[in-house]
Parts: C-alpha cells; sequence; structure tokens
C-alpha cells in the first residue's frame, strides 16, 4: 500500500480599505472589524494607489485598536526590534508591501489606517488598502 502524506494548506483572507481621490494627511475614519469569530494573524499589507505620489513618498499606518501593527505594542514579545518601519509608496510607483511586527488581530478588533505623509508635488490618488490575514 502506497502512503500518502496529508498536508493542511493555510486559507488567507484579504480585507480591503479604499479611499478615492486625492489623499491628504488624515485618520481616515472607517474601522474594519475582524467578524470572523477567530482571533487572526496579519500576514502582511499591501498599499497601492491608482495616481503614484510626487516629491515625497506617501507614509501610512495601519492600526489595531488605535496601536500600530507596525511597532512594537507593550504587551508583545521584548527581543522584537523597537522601531518604527513605514509602509511607504514612493514617487513613481504604484504599490508597497511591509509585514507587520506586532501581527495578531483578535475577534471583535477593529483595524484603521492613518494617511501620516503624502507627496509634496503631487499627493497620490485613490488609495487601496490589502490586509492580508491567516488564522
Amino acid at each position: 500500500m502506497e502512503k500518502v502524506e496529508l498536508r493542511q494548506l493555510e486559507v488567507c483572507l484579504t480585507f480591503t480599505f479604499t479611499y478615492s481621490g486625492n489623499l491628504s494627511p488624515e485618520s481616515l475614519g472607517m474601522r474594519l472589524y475582524n467578524d470572523t469569530g477567530v482571533d487572526r494573524k496579519i500576514k502582511y499589507v499591501r498599499a497601492s494607489v491608482g495616481i503614484s505620489p510626487q516629491g515625497n513618498p506617501i507614509v501610512l499606518d495601519i492600526l489595531c485598536n488605535d496601536k500600530s501593527i507596525f511597532t512594537r505594542r507593550e504587551d508583545d514579545d521584548v527581543a522584537k526590534p523597537i522601531f518604527t518601519p513605514r509602509l511607504m509608496i514612493v514617487p513613481n510607483t504604484n504599490t508597497s508591501t511591509l509585514e507587520p511586527i506586532s501581527p495578531s488581530w483578535g475577534k471583535n478588533e477593529y483595524l484603521t489606517v492613518n494617511i501620516k505623509e503624502i507627496g509634496t508635488t503631487f499627493a497620490g490618488a485613490d488609495l487601496t488598502i490589502n490586509v492580508v490575514v491567516s488564522e
């Protein structure tokens, strides 16, 4: 009899924020709740724009219950580095991807987006943010 090896596939879900029009530095105010009934792990965040910024990059922050997922939280493993990576879309590009330092997204917790900086010559426009999660 032949031995069969079974492998479990990882299932990922994508949650999306969209912002139409020219960007401005602000908190978008939209909350994206984890209503899946289980805790999730954020694998990565991809940000893209329809029209790229000019002059300076677009700098974004994603918050889980008002705390950045790109910086170490008080309850996280202290061995992790203490710095703030930036999710940036640089001039003449349209996309950027970054893995979070604090990837947990508990059930009933929410994500929000802050646009921290925009292009100086042209802000950039038509932002889409995909948050890819697993269990």
